[in-house]
């Protein structure tokens, strides 16, 4: 059958030249002609099929690497190169498991004097007190942060879920449409297949009796053939009869 716009009502089998036109060729892939709503499914045909299903499926890739292998490339990150280092950092974990992922480093937030034996160094104690004054900074910030959150969170959380219901919205609006599309497209197939339903029984009916009415004719041309190489047979006997005959007349009158 032909194609609406685009989409085809069925794969057609004319090739691959054909189909590339409506881009429905595809690497290592078969074009399919069967028509589904109207081809019967016998018993038999069905448990063959699903039996060539499961042997294919026992022979399809098991592991999780395997499928992997064949999926595009990941996008490039656009995350910075620390986020990206402690991301490494945590799978490398992951996957040696030998290594145990050592505990974040938090002696940088710790507000500590300097150790015993350098009590009387002026540098021990000015980097102490640079130290100080950073994590103290750093608590005012969080403080900010916190009073922020407490005043702005809220309308900021709210505002970000309108975003998220609204995506979602569009979202389901496209795959309602899209399944709109696809059963309107089904619906065509069907109503196209059945209507050429009859049509394909009765020139099916029609190939039938015409291969029949073939094998009757060619039985009939047989037995005809049968008859001639018969009749042949008792000509070219009594021709040598005949033969006989008049050669022994012959030989009587000498």
């Amino acid at each position: 059958m032909a194609a609406q716009g685009k989409k085809p009502l069925l794969l057609e089998s004319g090739g691959r030249k054909e189909n590339e036109d409506l881009g429905l060729w595809r690497a290592k892939q078969e074009l399919i002609d069967a028509l589904p709503y109207v081809d019967p499914l016998p018993t038999e045909v069905r448990a063959k099929v699903e039996g060539l299903i499961k042997a294919e499926m026992r022979r399809m890739d098991t592991s999780a690497k395997d499928y992997e292998d064949k999926l595009p490339p990941v996008p490039e990150s656009k995350l910075g190169p620390l986020t990206q280092q402690e991301l490494a950092r945590i799978e490398a974990a992951k996957t040696d498991r030998d290594k145990h992922m050592p505990k974040m480093d938090e002696r940088r937030y710790r507000v500590e004097p300097p150790p015993e034996d350098k009590q009387d160094s002026v540098e021990a104690w000015q980097d102490a007190v640079s130290n100080a004054r950073a994590q103290s900074e750093h608590q005012q910030l969080k403080l900010l942060n916190l009073r922020l959150q407490s005043k702005f969170g809220a309308d900021v959380w709210r505002g970000r879920n309108m975003e998220l219901e609204q995506l979602k919205e569009e979202y389901e609006t496209e795959a309602r449409a899209t399944k709109k599309e696809t059963e309107a497209l089904n619906r065509v197939r069907k109503l196209e297949q059945e209507a050429a339903g009859g049509k394909i029984e009765a020139l099916h009916a029609e190939f039938m009796e015409l291969v029949r009415k073939n094998a009757e004719i060619a039985d009939a041309c047989a037995e005809v053939e049968r008859d001639v190489a018969l009749y042949e047979a008792r000509a070219r006997a009594l021709e040598r009869r005949r033969d006989e005959q008049n050669g022994g007349g012959a030989m009587e009158e000498d």
